[in-house]
């Protein structure tokens, strides 16, 4: 190996230490923030976030069941000659089409659900800010969509919300995927 080529080696050890340096700096970095989460903020209690999802489904089913009987769905539903899956994925998309419409303005204008207005508590990103349209689309996506993956999809929506009681963050799944929080909201 000539001189040339022992410089040029020497330097390629040394830029791949210093990237690898970089890269546990960073690392720990991210650790740091991740673990101070719930010290930045004043993160809602597992229970308040609970009610306030049954509150949701509360005022969801209690605005649908009388719309889905007055116009007849549940008529013929033991005669239905569609799949028992097809039956199932229209009712979803009314149901999701309900929560849309019965919480969108609320969600994008003070990140919160019916629910968790009652429970004063709100939805925000890591930074504290008010969720986009992007990061809620995202947020509702892993809580309502992953239960139509076959044979698994009916056990995720219930590792999805348990995982709030595996981290200090109270994060469940579909929170560290679209990258947000629960909350308690300040009075106004």
């Amino acid at each position: 190996m000539n001189e040339i080529e022992k410089v040029e080696e020497i330097e390629t050890v040394e830029v791949i230490e210093v990237d690898e340096t970089e890269a546990k700096e960073t690392e720990e970095i991210n650790n740091i923030e991740d673990t101070k989460l719930d010290e930045k903020f004043d993160l809602a209690s597992r229970w308040k976030r609970l009610f306030a999802s049954i509150v949701d489904s509360m005022i969801l089913m209690a605005v649908l069941l009388p719309i889905l009987y007055l116009t007849g769905v549940f008529e013929n539903i033991n005669n239905s000659s569609q799949p028992l899956y097809i039956r199932n994925i229209i009712f979803d998309l009314i149901g999701f089409v309900g929560f849309y419409l019965i919480n969108i303005k609320f969600l994008l204008s003070q990140g919160q659900t019916l629910g968790k207005k009652i429970f004063g508590i709100k939805i925000v990103d890591d930074e504290g800010n008010l969720p986009t349209k992007d990061i809620l689309l995202k947020r509702y996506s892993v809580y309502f969509l992953p239960k139509y993956i076959p044979v698994i999809g009916t056990y995720i929506p219930l590792i999805n919300i348990s995982y709030i009681f595996f981290n200090k963050e109270r994060r469940c799944i579909h929170d560290i995927v679209a990258k947000t929080l629960v909350v308690n909201a300040k009075s106004e």
